[in-house]
């Protein structure tokens, strides 16, 4: 089963070191088996992905999907990925392109899909 918490100090250390940036970590395992890490900072504006680290782009949507959630938790307003490694997902999440990276309202991210978005999935079948 896939988990994904707060690094304990350790592992966050060894995160922000691998990555050469300052940050809070959020580890990702499956059954103890290490699987990735999201690094990220926020203040009251804005909670900022600087990092996403995995191969996999599923595991890489779900370190998102647990750091917007931080950010709706402390509502926090905007959530912006600068790392684009991963672009393509982080448009079908439904960021946007802006100065930092790409962008999302955190109170729009959790929503149903709307009819544009569900238009969209008759264009893909």
């Amino acid at each position: 089963m896939l988990i994904i918490v707060p690094a304990d100090e350790v592992t966050a250390a060894r995160c922000r070191e691998h990555a050469g940036l300052d940050g809070s970590v959020l580890s990702m395992t499956d059954g103890g088996e290490w699987k990735g890490y999201c690094l990220y900072t926020y203040n009251q504006d804005a909670l900022t992905i600087h990092r996403t680290e995995t191969d996999d782009e599923l595991l890489a949507e779900g370190l998102v999907r647990a750091a917007v959630n931080i950010a709706n938790n402390r509502a926090v307003p905007v959530a912006v990925c600068e790392d684009l490694r991963f672009a393509d997902m982080l448009k079908r999440l439904g960021f946007v392109a802006d100065e930092g990276g790409v962008s999302v309202q955190v109170q729009n991210f959790f929503k149903p899909c709307c009819c544009a978005c569900a238009h969209k999935k008759e264009e893909v079948q």
